[in-house]
C-alpha cells in the first residue's frame, strides 16, 4: 500500500516541476516584453510633444501686432506760413486852420499902482498886437498857449503875468473868445500891496 502512494507522490512532483519549467519561460518572456515596453525610447514622443507645444509664435505675434498697430503715415513737410498782411497805416488827423486875433488889452482896475504902463501878448510864443490876427495850421492834438503881461514902469517896476492853454480838439464852435486877467501888485511906497488889473481878450476862429 505504501508503494502506490510513493509513486503517486513522485508523479505529482514531476508534474509540478514540469509545469513550473514551462511557466518560467512564459513569465520570462512576459517580463522581457514588459521591460522592453517600459524601456522603449520616449524621446521621439517628448520631442513631438515639445514640437507641438513649442511651435514658433513669432509670425503670429508679428501678424497680431501688424493688425493692431495703425500704419504710420509718412511725415508731411510743413508749408511756410503765409506772411501776415501789413496793417494799413492809420491816417493822421486832418489839420485845423485856426485864426487868433487879440481883440483888446485894457487896464480895468488901478488902485494907486501907477500910470506908466506897458503890456505884451503872445500866442504859442509868437507876439501879437491889438487888432492883429495870427493864422495857424494845427493838429487836433495841439494846444494853443496864450500869454499876457503888464508892467508899471516906475523906479521899481511892478509886473504881472498870466497864461492859459486851450486844446485845439476842444474848439467845437466856429468862433469863440478867451480872456486873460493880469494882476499887478504895487511893491513899494505907501500904496504897497495895492493891485491893478489888465484884461486881454482873444478871439479864436476855425
Amino acid at each position: 500500500m505504501r508503494r502506490p502512494v510513493v509513486l503517486l507522490t513522485m508523479i505529482c512532483v514531476l508534474l509540478a516541476s514540469c509545469s513550473t519549467q514551462t511557466a518560467m519561460p512564459q513569465a520570462a518572456s512576459k517580463v522581457t516584453q514588459a521591460n522592453a515596453s517600459a524601456k522603449a525610447p520616449v524621446i521621439p514622443a517628448k520631442a513631438a510633444a515639445q514640437a507641438s507645444t513649442e511651435a514658433p509664435v513669432l509670425p503670429e505675434k508679428a501678424a497680431a501686432q501688424a493688425s493692431t498697430q495703425a500704419p504710420v503715415s509718412p511725415a508731411v513737410p510743413k508749408t511756410a506760413a503765409a506772411p501776415k498782411a501789413a496793417k494799413a497805416p492809420i491816417p493822421a488827423p486832418a489839420a485845423v486852420d485856426v485864426k487868433i486875433t487879440l481883440i483888446s488889452a485894457a487896464l480895468i482896475q488901478n488902485n494907486h499902482v501907477g500910470n506908466e504902463w506897458g503890456y505884451a501878448a503872445a500866442v504859442n510864443a509868437q507876439p501879437i498886437q491889438i487888432g492883429e490876427t495870427m493864422n495857424a495850421k494845427l493838429n487836433p492834438a495841439d494846444r494853443l498857449v496864450f500869454e499876457a503881461s503888464a508892467t508899471e514902469a516906475d523906479k521899481y517896476p511892478d509886473i504881472g503875468t498870466a497864461t492859459r492853454e486851450i486844446a485845439v480838439s476842444s474848439l467845437t464852435e466856429q468862433q469863440t473868445t478867451t480872456q486873460l486877467d493880469v494882476i499887478v501888485t504895487e511893491n513899494r511906497g505907501r500904496y504897497s500891496g495895492n493891485i491893478a488889473k489888465w484884461r486881454f481878450v482873444f478871439q479864436i476862429e476855425k
